[in-house]
């Protein structure tokens, strides 16, 4: 249709500090009122809460989408589908209607740019790319990729910044055909992508192979049923997570796990208790 859109994503956890704002609160509801169209996209643990797994999985794309990693996160969309705004957090009721109102002057900012040219332009669409969030710089692609295209003489420097962001976007990809409890095909993609991946991309990949590497773990002391477990968990630390760390940190992670596995029982104990 032809209005703006606020989309709340939320999970299961909804309140931050205290301080979480939804789209129906009453004084946040009244100020949106007739402004936005509110639209809740929940993400909860349990798929049966959103009408099942399809559902959820659309709603898990729609974050991926929209760079959302933490929750509650509100995004204003103009009718065009473009980001004009929002927060991410707990935020008080005066801060949710004041980033809503900037939300609002930013959607008119980027109509009256659609009608400059030029310098005049990129200044329209710097105005509003520096008010948004932080959070919001994986969902400002589109508004990027338009600066981009203003800036001539890249005198922003944002070419290379959409590089990463675009060969992010096709790693993203080939990780997400893989289902994500097959480590050992997430493990081979990083692998195949790493070596060609731009540097902000390879440190990326490196945190993810560590995190996939520790889902193994994790998962290799849920299967555990006795001690005679143990020793193949400390194997896959040492062989596959201690060399996925920074050098300079092997040392002491190495020391640490010789100590945890000092006594096998009482670590699969522990862990089987978590």
């Amino acid at each position: 249709g032809d209005s703006t859109v606020a989309l709340q994503i939320g999970s299961d956890q909804m309140l931050v500090n205290g301080n979480a704002i939804t789209l129906d609160s009453p004084a946040f509801e009244q100020h949106i009122a007739g402004k936005l169209v509110p639209v809740e996209i929940d993400v909860p643990n349990d798929p049966a809460r959103v009408g099942g797994e399809a559902s959820l999985q659309k709603n898990q794309q729609l974050c991926l989408r929209y760079g959302v990693e933490a929750f509650p996160t509100i995004i204003v969309l103009s009718s065009q589908g473009q980001l004009v705004g929002g927060f991410v957090g707990g935020v008080d009721v005066a801060a949710a209607c004041k980033a809503v109102d900037t939300a609002l002057e930013n959607m008119s900012t980027l109509q009256q740019a659609a009608t400059l040219q030029g310098k005049e332009k990129l200044a329209a669409l710097k105005r509003v790319y520096d008010s948004l969030p932080e959070d919001f710089a994986y969902a400002a692609k589109g508004l990027q990729r338009h600066m981009v295209e203003a800036d001539t003489d890249d005198s922003l420097g944002l070419r290379e910044e959409m590089q990463i962001q675009d060969e992010r976007q096709a790693i993203e990809k080939r990780l997400q055909s893989v289902h994500p409890d097959d480590y050992a095909a997430r493990l081979a993609i990083i692998a195949e992508e790493m070596p060609q991946a731009m540097p902000a991309n390879a440190e990326l990949l490196a945190r993810m192979k560590i995190y996939i590497i520790q889902e193994q773990i994790r998962e290799d002391f849920t299967k555990a049923e006795t001690v005679e477990d143990v020793p193949h968990i400390k194997q896959r630390i040492l062989h596959e997570l201690v060399p996925a760390i920074p050098e300079k940190d092997r040392a002491v992670l190495t020391e640490q796990i010789e100590k945890q596995f000092a006594d096998p029982q009482k670590l699969l104990e522990k862990m089987q208790r978590r």
